[in-house]
């Protein structure tokens, strides 16, 4: 990555909470060892085989998460993200294959490393770990309010709490998905 692209990667990082926890020197450390990934809009940037060996930073752009089912073709969105968030937690933690695909929305910039290399960045800096944890407690909460919104309501009812979840001007921090205001889509 070039000294430009190190700068404004440390910019949009230092930005969101779940790199506040870090100081400038050790977020250059990682963005020393990091790739950037360039993806024009509507490619696949993960697949569930991808999951065991790549996590990733959303630089730029956004990027749709979903489950597709096997036989049917049918399609769940968990998460919409955006510069700041991270994907691909589930197999960070559990080191275990997760049957979701990543397909971009935009073009998108992207920070990736290994799976294995961000465990060790994670066992070596507890506060990251802690907060690492808190953002992922975030996304189970989101998740709970989908299947809520799936289970309870009928479409309308949840278009409706899409466009509220989404569309809210008065949300603070909309362009850092990595704040608490970002809902799964119905």
């Amino acid at each position: 990555m070039n000294e430009l692209s190190s700068k404004i990667a440390c910019q949009i990082l230092t930005g969101c909470p779940l790199f506040s926890v870090l100081n400038t020197p050790e977020i250059e450390a990682m963005l020393a060892a990091m790739k950037l990934e360039h993806w024009p809009r509507q490619s696949r940037v993960m697949t569930p085989e991808d999951t065991q060996q790549h996590f990733y930073i959303l630089l730029k752009g956004r990027v749709k998460v979903s489950h597709n089912h096997p036989h049917n073709g049918r399609e769940l969105t968990l998460f919409l993200l955006g510069p700041g968030d991270v994907f691909n937690t589930v197999s960070l933690f559990d080191g275990c294959r997760h049957d979701v695909s990543a397909v971009t929305i935009d073009a998108v910039d992207a920070l990736s490393d290994s799976v294995a290399l961000w465990n060790i960045w994670l066992e070596q800096n507890p506060l990251f770990h802690n907060s690492m944890h808190r953002y992922i407690d975030r996304q189970m909460r989101q998740l709970d309010e989908l299947a809520r919104d799936l289970a309870f309501h009928d479409t309308m009812t949840r278009l409706a709490h899409l466009f509220l979840r989404h569309f809210d001007a008065k949300k603070p921090g909309r362009h850092c998905a990595c704040k608490p205001h970002q809902r799964p889509v119905p």
